[in-house]
């Protein structure tokens, strides 16, 4: 049987019959207009955190950092980290907010001099653990008004001034 008379020899059908032929060529405009699996198009975590520091509110929020001390810095950290176990809902995410804020604390001493490391520790405390002091600052879970106000260390410690300061 010859190509012309509906014969496709790349797959040994019989195309003749013109019904089957259109229904197959609006199966195939089908297949390729149909959206792609979802997997596929959702952006990458990372795509998702780039487009996200680009955004307005991430760059006012930043802003805002600049006006905080760095204990307010510490207990902000705490909250959003609160906010994120919560999974409170929020234009901005909690993930990406922490990373900023590492960043706003690191300001406050180079790696010569404070090197920070907040961690959070299995008792659900967060503490800042500067290389040149001994002792960890804690903070204590803040209340429902997120106060900022929520610091204390067990023992007197060198503040970032050079003064000594009991926070129990």
């Amino acid at each position: 049987m010859d190509r012309d008379e509906g014969y496709n020899s790349d797959d040994g059908c019989d195309y003749s019959d013109t019904g089957y032929r259109q229904r197959a060529g609006a199966n195939r405009l089908r297949s390729q207009s149909s959206p792609q699996p979802l997997k596929e198009t959702l952006p990458s975590k990372r795509q998702l955190s780039t487009k996200l520091l680009l955004t307005r509110e991430v760059q006012d929020f930043k802003q805002k950092l600049q006006s905080l001390s760095l204990i307010q810095l510490i207990n902000y950290y705490e909250y959003i980290f609160l906010m994120e176990r919560k999974q409170t809902h929020s234009n901005l995410d909690p993930k990406a907010l922490r990373k900023i804020l590492l960043g706003a604390v690191h300001r406050y001493g180079s790696s010569s001099v404070i090197r920070d490391q907040i961690l959070w520790n299995a008792r659900g405390y967060i503490y800042l653990s500067p290389c040149n002091l001994g002792n960890p600052i804690y903070l204590k879970a803040p209340d429902s008004n997120f106060g900022l106000n929520r610091i204390w260390s067990r023992r007197p410690l060198l503040d970032y001034f050079g003064s000594k300061h009991s926070l129990s």
